[in-house]
Order: C-alpha cells, then structure tokens, then sequence
C-alpha cells in the first residue's frame, strides 16, 4: 500500500506541474518547488489519515467480533474528532463567504 501510495503521490505531483505550467518536464525550473512541496504535504496528510482510518475500522470490527468495547473507543474519537473538525470548517468557510 505504501510503495503504491507513493508512486501515486508522485504522479499527482507531476499532473499538477504539467497541468499547471503545460509541460510535461519536471526538470524544467517553471515548477515551483515551494507548492509542489505543500502539496505532498496535504496529500501525506490526507493519506496518514485514511490509513489511520482504515486501522481504526479494523479494530472496530475486531471488537464488535471479540465483544471488546474498549476496542470501539478509538473509532468512536475518530467520529467525534472528525465531526468537531468539519462543524469548525464549515463555520470558518461561512465566514469567508460573507467576507468576499
């Protein structure tokens, strides 16, 4: 999974650059290094969240399975973290609507 993930964090890193400067050359100087390196950040991000995700419903069916309530703990944070983050960013994203 992770060698995968890799290959294709790579491939949207240069699908970004083409897309972005209509080249197919990431060696040309027209890529800025600086968004390229933002966007490895997020999309690391987003798939060391999936991944957590992804551990975290297996301990949930592990527990629902074995009759472990303290298994459901972690996906019951996830929810409820996952939930407070979305609330605060639709209020933040209301707020720069109204602002604009």
């Amino acid at each position: 999974i992770i060698l995968g993930s890799a290959t294709f964090l790579q491939k949207i890193v240069n699908q970004y650059c083409s897309e972005e400067h209509n080249t197919s050359d990431l060696e040309d100087d027209n890529c800025n290094t600086d968004q390229i390196s933002e966007l490895k950040i997020i999309i690391g991000m987003y798939l060391g969240v999936f991944l957590l995700n992804v551990v975290i419903g297996a301990l949930l069916v592990h527990g629902v399975k074995s009759s472990k309530p303290g298994l459901l703990l972690p996906w019951m944070m996830m929810t409820g973290l996952s939930i407070v983050v979305n609330v605060i960013m639709n209020i933040v994203r209301a707020a720069n609507v109204g602002s604009k």
